[in-house]
């Protein structure tokens, strides 16, 4: 949907808020309601896709630390005992 400015008749690109604004002479036209209607749902699609993201950014961060909780565990509960049993047999050798 190509707009073109009243005053030069250049193509509109540049909206700011509900305003197309000539890039070369500056004029301002308001946006129609049609206009108005896609520029807010594609900024509320925008906002679901960045909202979504960072969900998702937020569980892979709680699945790698739940992860680092485990691996945590399973060396005090493996190694722990191990290197006891390895003291243990070295003075058992000692004495």
């Amino acid at each position: 949907m190509a707009k073109t400015c009243p005053n030069c008749g250049a193509e509109l690109h540049n909206i700011q808020g509900y305003n197309f604004v000539c890039e070369y002479c500056g004029t301002i036209t308001q946006v129609d309601p049609q206009t108005r209607a896609m520029i807010n749902a594609q900024i509320q699609r925008q906002r679901q896709q960045e909202l979504m993201a960072r969900q998702i950014e937020y569980q892979n961060n709680v699945e790698k630390s739940a992860r680092k909780g485990w691996i945590i565990a399973a060396i005090i509960i493996f190694a722990i005992p191990l290197l006891f049993r390895i003291i243990i047999v070295v003075l058992e050798l000692i004495f």
